[in-house]
């Protein structure tokens, strides 16, 4: 049996199970008296071993050293408490206890650990010996809370401690500074670099703005950034109202190009807007100045439609032959009723009517007209209905029922036609 107790533990009760050496079933000895017990033990830091005087405990959970007592006879047989002796755990690292003797007793061998921590009671309530842990005493205590000298595991004094804060000089290196259990840090002004330690979730930095740029030139209300612009530009070309900037537009450009109504910008037809700023403006709406353009009033506006007369005078002849680019235009309206297609055509080869243009096949000319057939139940193009009656007067062969049409090459099929009867036909009907 292996158990572990803290060292110098003491009025330690042991409870023991004792076989019965008589059978092979590992049944519990009962009402073994004290007297006839044997106990010895040794520590390992001991030169010999130890016996105990063994005296009936007068109550089971009482303690006395070398008592003995049976738990119970019936329910628990072969249980008993042991009062161990004081000085078994008064040092080392283990104990060893034999016990034996009595009539049919197996012999109960027990080996004890001694830790330096008691594992039998809650950390939160123990009184730990600093020196035992860390051989010597660089932990004091004040109040129960713990001092540490920050001298002895730093090596120098790199940090102070006002109201439990840790005050940090610009250049320490707070990485290498324990803060085990602080979970906020709130660095000093000046320290420009900052390394958060392992547990640390959150921390504030205070900036000494003079120590950056020299001298106080932002300036904070409310947590907001006041600018100086006057110092930044030189003077006063930018002015704030209500928050939004006003821009003189005299200054930046030199002149007054641009005049605003109700914040649209309005452009002369001389300006070159290309060159023009006009950062954030999505909508922008140009008048024209025609006359500017082109000399005089050519063009007149009415529902916004533009509308243009030719003025014939100027034109001497409507059938002139003057370039139309060299013509003149005024405000004289002119109708054009419709257009002598003879004259420009030279024939009458178009016609108009509802305003569709219809054609007419003209028996003139030399151009040959590309071969095709048009599909089952398909309009055709007029080379198609040519090229179809060509091929019936034409090549064909006819097989019973069955009447095939050939194309220009004489082999290959223009379109297939069935008869009613192959000896008395009466109807023709195309096939393909």
């Amino acid at each position: 049996m292996k158990i572990s107790r803290q060292v110098g533990t003491a009025s330690e009760i042991l409870n023991i199970f004792v076989q019965d050496a008589t059978v092979t079933t590992g049944a519990g000895l009962a009402n073994i008296v004290a007297s006839s017990v044997r106990a010895y033990w040794l520590r390992n830091d001991a030169t010999g071993i130890s016996s105990t005087t063994m005296t009936s405990a007068a109550l089971v959970g009482t303690f006395s050293s070398g008592g003995w007592v049976q738990v119970n006879s019936n329910s628990t047989l072969g249980w008993y408490q042991f009062g161990i002796p004081n000085a078994a755990l008064a040092s080392g690292r283990s104990t060893l206890l034999h016990l034996s003797a009595a009539p049919s007793m197996a012999p109960v061998p027990i080996e004890i650990e001694l830790t330096k921590t008691d594992n039998q009671t809650y950390v939160s309530s123990q009184s730990h010996n600093i020196e035992l842990i860390y051989d010597s005493p660089i932990i004091t205590t004040a109040a129960g809370v713990p001092s540490i000298d920050q001298r002895t595991i730093l090596g120098s004094t790199p940090v102070t401690s006002a109201a439990g804060r840790y005050t940090i000089s610009g250049t320490t290196n707070i990485s290498s500074v324990p803060l085990v259990g602080v979970s906020t840090i709130t660095v000093p002004v000046g320290v420009t670099t900052f390394a958060v330690p392992v547990g640390v979730s959150s921390f504030a930095i205070g900036v000494s703005v003079s120590s950056l740029y020299g001298s106080a030139l932002v300036t904070s209300a409310a947590g907001i950034q006041t600018i100086n612009v006057r110092d930044i530009h030189g003077s006063a070309a930018v002015t704030s109202a209500a928050g939004t900037y006003s821009v003189n537009q005299l200054t930046i450009l030199g002149s007054t190009p641009l005049t605003s109504a109700a914040g649209r910008y309005t452009v002369s037809g001389t300006t070159n807007i290309s060159s023009v700023s006009l950062v954030g403006v999505s909508t922008l709406s140009v008048s024209v100045g025609v006359s500017s353009f082109a000399g005089s009033a050519v063009v007149t506006t009415e529902a916004g439609v533009v509308a243009t007369a030719i003025d014939w005078g100027r034109t001497a002849n409507p059938n002139s032959t003057v370039a139309f680019s060299s013509v003149s235009f005024s405000s004289v309206p002119a109708t054009v009723a419709g257009v002598n297609v003879t004259s420009v055509a030279g024939s009458a080869v178009v016609t108009s009517a509802a305003g569709v243009l219809s054609a007419r096949l003209d028996a003139s000319g030399s151009a040959a007209l590309t071969e095709g057939y048009a599909a089952l139940g398909a309009t055709g193009t007029l080379p198609q209905l040519l090229y179809e009656i060509r091929s019936l007067l034409a090549e064909k062969v006819i097989v019973g029922t069955s009447m095939t049409t050939r194309k220009l090459d004489g082999a290959a099929t223009a379109e297939v036609f069935t008869f009613d009867s192959s000896t008395a036909p009466l109807s023709v009907t195309r096939a393909s």
